[in-house]
Order: C-alpha cells, then structure tokens, then sequence
C-alpha cells in the first residue's frame, strides 16, 4: 500500500492543528500544573515532535519557502532540533524548555505557518 504524497499546503494545515493543540492544553496552565502532568508533558512534547517533522517535510519539497517568509535559517533548525532533541535526547529535554515553547512561541509560528501557505496557495494560482 502506497501513501499517499503530500503537499506543503497540507503540511501547513498539520502544523496548525498541532499548535491548536498544544494551544488548547497549556491554556491557563501554569508551569508547576504542567510540570506535575506526566500526560500532558507527553501529549505536547508529542505534537512539537510532529510540528518539527512537518516543518521537515515542508524544507524538503521547497528548500526555500521557510526562509522566504522569515529570514532566519537557526529559527527553523531550531524547530526541527527540538523534535530530534525530543525523539533522540529525551533525557536531555527540560520540562521548563517545553513549557516556554508551548507558551511563548506558538502564535509567532502559527504566523509563519499561514503566510507560508499564502505564499504556497499564490504560486499554484
């Protein structure tokens, strides 16, 4: 069974559903809530973890796009590190680090994300 090949539309879709997510659970949650649920911290360490392979997929269908909307290449390593700091290093990973990222970091992506799909969405036209 083949998979189905996708685009970077989609993968822009997926980043924000994830980050919809990560929204949703750390709402009003301080960092000692946070840091007391075990479920939680794998639930978002998770979708960062999907966030940061989208973001790979999306480099290796255009190596450009990422850098055409913000010009930063070590803001979008570092997204894909933490994945791999997640999937490979896990016992390296801080629980504060996930907190502030969750916290801080999502609307300027989720930005990012939409005007990534614009730009995308402009070229097929």
């Amino acid at each position: 069974m083949s998979k189905a090949k996708r685009n970077i539309i989609q993968f822009t879709y997926d980043v924000e559903e994830f980050i919809e997510y990560i929204q949703e659970e750390m709402a009003n949650k301080s960092f000692n809530d946070f840091a007391l649920d075990k479920k939680s911290i794998g639930y978002i360490e998770r979708q960062l973890e999907k966030i940061g392979e989208a973001i790979t997929q999306i480099q290796k269908l255009d190596k450009d796009i990422l850098t055409k909307i913000y010009n930063n290449k070590s803001y979008w390593e570092g997204i894909k590190g933490v994945r791999n700091r997640l999937i490979h290093e896990y016992w390296g990973t801080s629980i504060q680090m996930i907190y502030e990222i969750s916290v801080d970091e999502m609307d300027e992506l989720l930005d990012y994300i939409k005007q990534i799909r614009e730009l995308e969405k402009s070229q097929i036209s």
